[in-house]
C-alpha cells in the first residue's frame, strides 16, 4: 500500500514537496522502497517519535536524505 501511495502521490505532484504525516511502520515501508530493501529488513529500521525523514524521488531514483532527524 505504501509504495503504490508514494507511487501515485509523486506522479499527482511531480515537482513539488509532499509533506506526509505517518506511523513508523509507513515510514519504514518508504524507507524500504527507497532503499531497495527486502520486506523483512523494514524490521531493522528503527522510527523515533515525532522525527523527520526525508525521501527524494528524482525520475526514478529515490535518495534519502534524514532519518531521525
Amino acid at each position: 500500500r505504501v509504495a503504490r501511495a508514494v507511487h501515485r502521490l509523486s506522479e499527482i505532484h511531480a515537482g513539488r514537496d509532499i509533506i506526509a504525516v505517518a506511523h513508523a511502520g509507513s515510514i519504514r515501508a518508504a524507507l524500504t522502497l527507497a532503499l531497495n530493501l527486502s520486506p523483512t529488513a523494514v524490521h531493522a529500521i528503527a522510527i523515533d517519535p515525532l522525527s523527520l525523514t526525508r525521501i527524494t524521488l528524482t525520475g526514478n531514483i529515490f535518495s534519502v536524505q534524514t532519518v531521525n532527524a
